[in-house]
């Protein structure tokens, strides 16, 4: 058997069970108690630490525990028991609970299980799985049939074209700087179709609202490849395609990717 010495850069790439002529040099057979790192290279496991004891209950081994990490200075843990919740910040001190309508909706025998949360942003949605959704028999007021027209870049020396029901109303740019700013151009198209019957004709600054008792069709169109302006009506692709403005309780379905049927969600333009 031959004599073999090479030298170990460092024990970053952990363990690997491959032979030791395949095995990377940074590599090992074994560890225990270490943890690689590529920054600081092999280091001891980091260990538990006890911060605080939240409760004492028998009632906590089932509990569904969840973590809100919104910034560095505010983090909480969130507990749910049968039917109960508290709230504690990262250091184990209690927060105070308020609910208006009471917690009967977390009532279940097994909360680990049953409950389920997700944070997103300021807010902490909570889904007891145990219950049955049911659709609400309040409903809002119905809406007319709506579309809006933005104007997402003004360019000069183009035309910008709205087709609606078939009849196109346009306005086209010049050099002057003031011919192509959205505000501009909007205010021309809305010159442009003037008053028709049956439609309700909103200047928005850089939109339009457009609204009809009965369906209607309607697309955009500009000299710039059609990439300078847009018409949302019904839906949209993504939130982000929605413009800034809109009319008070404009509802518009987000329809996400055409590849997922379960990720479209409604939204409404409130105005304050």
């Amino acid at each position: 058997m031959a004599y073999v010495s090479s030298k170990i850069p460092n024990l970053i790439n952990g363990i690997s069970s491959q032979p030791d002529d395949l095995r990377l040099f940074s590599q090992g057979s074994e560890q225990i108690n270490a943890f690689s790192s590529v920054v600081e290279g092999l280091k001891k496991r980091p260990p538990t630490e006890y911060v605080a004891k939240i409760s004492s209950s028998t009632g906590f081994d089932n509990a569904f525990l969840h973590t809100i990490n919104r910034d560095t200075s505010e983090r909480y843990v969130v507990t749910i028991t049968n039917g109960a919740m508290t709230v504690h910040d990262i250091d184990g001190t209690a927060k105070t609970v308020v609910a208006p309508n009471g917690l009967s909706y977390l009532a279940t025998t097994n909360p680990r299980s049953d409950i389920v949360a997700t944070t997103v942003a300021d807010h902490t949605f909570i889904v007891n799985k145990s219950i049955t959704a049911i659709k609400s028999t309040t409903q809002s007021a119905s809406r007319p049939f709506e579309a809006l027209y933005s104007v997402t870049q003004g360019v000069a020396s183009t035309e910008y074209n709205i087709v609606i029901d078939g009849s196109t109303y346009s306005t086209t740019t010049t050099d002057t700087s003031s011919t192509y700013q959205a505000e501009a151009i909007v205010d021309s198209l809305v010159t442009a179709i003037g008053s028709l019957s049956g439609f309700t004709i909103t200047d928005l600054g850089t939109d339009i609202y457009i609204s009809k008792a009965t369906d209607f069709t309607i697309s955009a169109h500009d000299g710039y490849g059609s990439q300078a302006s847009q018409v949302i009506k019904g839906g949209a692709n993504a939130f982000e395609d929605l413009p800034a403005h809109a009319v008070n309780n404009m509802v518009v379905e987000i329809k996400g990717s055409p590849d997922n049927a379960f990720d479209n969600y409604f939204v409404k333009y409130v105005s304050d």
